[in-house]
């Protein structure tokens, strides 16, 4: 199975059975707003939720309907009040079985969101650390959004969060307002791409919950031009793993902006099945294009304001070698911390005194093990001899032991023609490998 990029699509699913209304959020703050950082991984962001005092990891997913708490159905299941329902959604294999629980309060930040009602899924169906490089509990979307004012900082990796009321549109002619729709609860807008001078304009669902930039669904778009493209592994939905293309968009026009060459991935079909997809819509826009505006979503306002970031037209680049990584433990590496010979002033309480260091001294650390998880046959990477399990241990000269996953991966995005160095180990042994990854688009 191909990973050459790690998606999150939880986004599509429908229930049997109707969940309960939700309440207002109750803010801590006199004023109803308050900052909250977060954590970015593969475009998607990361926030901490209480749920009975306990600190959970949430991606923040406007294109989920409700929240969802992966947890150890062997033991975790006693500590809630529940009862079992069928989930249909991305992907074509069988209705999974979940947990619905009610009546709970969520704190995220200074605001509580009571009378909550949770999903509860098996986590080792949707066990993500390994992949992301970080850790993931659960997933929450409308419950957060559809009752105060949330302005997404990509680039300070920041949400100010305002209750409606206490919201005042921001003036400004670098910001854009864009009209919202809304279908099953989720939050759509306009937006027009065009293919070899074809152009198709519909609906967009705005899927944070998404790595990717952009997702197309070809057969809503008549007489479509499909552009070079290359199969892939896009993701994991709740009904199984969805594979499609990936290619480039030649224009995706949000009408105050127009961005060229745009990353898009085309799912099967079959994929779709259980969805329930708006009459117009024609794709998804995740987080990879979303990452690049900062963004404010006003649902009770349907109104969504975009501003540009610095990178707002940067390149969209694949990682082509063929590779995809995940974590694999971790290990023990020895780091120096003082050298032979050198003299060091002691603290302040020992009067006059110093200290002379005749060996090296050390530290302990743990760090995590980055290993191949896949090679993608006859890609670069496969063909310089790298195999699934060698552990990473250098990309570029750069010490891949001290970088979050998806900096390492990163690293791997680069334009094509360029050349990549690998360090690895295999077997005990230290091997260089080195390659030129190459476009399958052009």
């Amino acid at each position: 199975m191909l990973r050459l990029y790690f998606s999150l699509f939880l986004a599509f699913f429908s229930i049997s059975n109707p969940l309960s209304a939700q309440t207002t959020p109750y803010f801590e703050t006199p004023k109803k707003q308050f900052t909250l950082p977060f954590e970015l991984a593969h475009n998607l962001v990361i926030i901490p939720v209480y749920i009975q005092g306990i600190r959970f990891h949430f991606i923040l997913d406007t294109g989920v309907n409700y929240t969802l708490l992966f947890v150890n159905h062997k033991t975790d299941l006693a500590h809630f009040d529940t009862h079992p329902i069928l989930i249909t959604g991305l992907g074509k294999g069988v209705p999974v079985e979940a947990y619905k629980t009610t009546g709970h309060a969520i704190r995220i930040g200074k605001m509580t969101l009571n009378d909550q009602t949770i999903l509860l899924f098996d986590k080792e169906n949707y066990a993500f650390a390994k992949k992301m490089g970080t850790q993931i509990d659960g997933v929450i979307g409308a419950a957060f959004f559809k009752d105060i004012v949330a302005t997404i900082n990509y680039s300070k990796k920041k949400i100010k969060i305002s209750s409606v009321e206490n919201f005042t549109a921001p003036k400004s002619k670098k910001l854009k307002e864009i009209p919202l729709e809304f279908h099953n609860n989720k939050p759509l807008i306009r937006a027009k791409v065009t293919q070899n001078d074809q152009d198709f304009e519909g609906t967009f669902l705005l899927d944070s919950g998404s790595s990717d930039a952009l997702w197309l669904f070809e057969n809503r778009m008549d007489h479509f031009d499909e552009p070079l493209f290359f199969e892939d592994y896009l993701g994991h939905g709740i009904n199984g793993d969805v594979y499609g293309k990936r290619s480039k968009i030649d224009v995706f026009d949000l009408d105050f902006i127009k961005l060229k060459q745009v990353k898009v991935a085309y799912p099967e079909q079959n994929a779709l099945i259980n969805m329930t997809l708006k009459d117009d819509r024609l794709g998804s826009i995740g987080g990879e294009l979303l990452s690049r505006f900062s963004v404010t979503l006003d649902y009770t306002n349907k109104k969504l304001y975009l501003r540009k970031s610095t990178r707002v037209k940067a390149p969209f680049y694949y990682n082509m070698s063929g590779i995809s990584l995940e974590h694999d433990g971790v290990e023990m590496i020895k780091q120096r911390t003082h050298t032979p010979n050198r003299i060091n002033d002691q603290d302040s309480n020992t009067t006059g005194s110093i200290e002379i260091f005749l060996r090296d001294q050390f530290t302990i650390r743990l760090t995590p093990v980055v290993v191949i998880a896949q090679v993608r046959p006859d890609s670069p990477a496969a063909q310089s001899g790298i195999q699934v399990s060698d552990q990473l241990l250098r990309v570029n000269g750069k010490n891949v032991r001290f970088l979050k996953l998806d900096q390492i991966n990163g690293l791997m995005q680069i334009k094509p023609g360029s050349q990549l160095r690998l360090k690895i180990r295999r077997d005990g042994h230290i091997l260089h490998k080195s390659f030129r990854v190459t476009s399958l688009l052009e």
